[in-house]
């Protein structure tokens, strides 16, 4: 009798563990895997304001391109950027060890780049701001994806949003 009790406690002490485990891997894997970071500026002293136009630059109804044309950046033009966002489908960094509150064997899903190597993070349930240094602590197992959406206006007063940002001066406000 003695025996089947020590056994019952056991298998008893086991669901209790594995019911743990299972409800901190939902926890850990509740993160969106999508997220639109509204009015983000993904860098450094990044700013809205007057930009110059290097390049054209298609601008759409909304930030997405399957939405309409509504009009073009015109290259050697003074846009007004207004605001922007990024758009991400957030990497995995694996914690390789202890460092601050993130532990060996930690999973953090790596969202927007905010500067000076800090990215908004989903850690444990949460938005986040932390600094990421992969090389040193943690690694990648999948690198973020991101595309930064920026709504323009041009002199002629259309409009829109691009994803070609590379074509636009102006948008460092630490920049000489």
């Amino acid at each position: 009798m003695l025996h089947n009790r020590r056994a019952v406690s056991w298998i008893g002490n086991l669901l209790v563990a594995l019911s743990h485990l299972l409800a901190s891997l939902a926890i850990a894997d509740d993160r969106p895997v999508f997220c639109i970071d509204q009015g983000a500026c993904p860098f450094e002293c990044c700013t809205y304001r007057e930009w110059g136009t290097r390049e054209a630059a298609e601008l759409y109804a909304e930030p997405k391109s399957s939405s309409p044309i509504v009009g073009t950046a015109e290259k050697g033009t003074t846009v007004k950027a207004q605001t922007g966002e990024v758009h991400t489908k957030p990497g995995k960094l694996i914690v390789t060890r202890d460092v601050g509150e993130f532990r060996k064997g930690d999973v953090l899903w790596v969202y927007t780049y905010l500067g000076e190597g800090t990215f908004r993070i989903w850690y444990r349930g949460s938005f986040i701001k932390a600094y990421v240094d992969s090389d040193d602590w943690a690694y990648f197992e999948t690198v973020p994806d991101s595309v930064w959406w920026v709504k323009i206006r041009t002199p002629g007063g259309i409009e829109g949003w691009t994803n070609e940002s590379e074509n636009f001066s102006n948008q460092d406000a630490c920049a000489g």
